[in-house]
């Protein structure tokens, strides 16, 4: 999921990730801090570039009051 596939290809995707059908969605910084989605439990975060945008990126995980979530951060 980037920038070389189209919009329709995107949207359809982010349809299908809303849904439930597409359990897994590897993407870019643009498309994880554009995903609005309450009730992810977990992510992967893969080359943080400061400790402030980890956390935000991070943050992207279970924020509805009711859930836990787990952020996993792979650095080098």
């Amino acid at each position: 999921y980037t920038a070389v596939f189209s919009e329709h290809y995107k949207e359809t995707i982010m349809e299908c990730f809303h849904l439930g059908s597409v359990r897994w969605l590897f993407c870019t910084d643009a498309t994880g801090m554009g995903c609005d989605m309450p009730d992810m439990k977990m992510l992967v975060i893969y080359g943080v570039q400061d400790l402030c945008s980890a956390f935000q990126k991070g943050g992207r995980a279970a924020w509805h009051p009711d859930l836990m979530g787990c952020m996993v951060w792979l650095v080098e």
